[in-house]
């Protein structure tokens, strides 16, 4: 797969799941306004955002390192970073989950998970298309990049 392919491919994950937060974060806000009778709902929609992660994540692995590791070192050093970062993403996915499916969690607790999750998760993916998915890095003339040091 190309390098401009990959990017395309994150990138257009990352509209997805960017609309499954601004969802969960409706909902969690609903619940905060009063809306309790949503909780049902804020539990489907926010497993169904952690396992569209889990897949995310699955995906960057399999397309986004090799992509970086080709650039050179620069990138070889991303892709471990990225290895690193992912990792850890992993474990706070488990965690949240085991605490998702504890119906003994009481409910403002979740929603303050998910706020708290959703805002790391932008930031993070921000940071991402800013530093690992901008066309500059990811590109097609790869020699270029390498000389360029982007």
């Amino acid at each position: 797969m190309r390098p401009s392919e990959v990017r395309r491919q994150i990138l257009s994950d990352h509209e997805l799941i960017l609309a499954t937060v601004s969802e969960v974060d409706t909902i969690a806000n609903r619940i905060l306004a009063g809306e309790d009778q949503l909780s049902r709902s804020l539990r489907e929609r926010g497993k169904f955002l952690y396992m569209t992660l889990c897949r995310h994540l699955d995906l960057e692995d399999a397309i986004l390192i090799d992509a970086l590791r080709d650039i050179g070192s620069l990138g070889t050093q991303r892709a471990d970073d990225l290895q690193v970062e992912h990792g850890e993403q992993r474990e706070l996915l488990t965690y949240l989950l085991q605490r998702l499916e504890d119906a003994t969690q009481p409910l403002i607790l979740l929603v303050q998970d998910f706020l708290g999750f959703t805002s790391l998760l932008r930031d993070d993916m921000k940071a991402e298309e800013t530093h690992l998915l901008n066309a500059e890095l990811l590109r097609d003339d790869v020699e270029a990049v390498a000389v360029r040091d982007v």
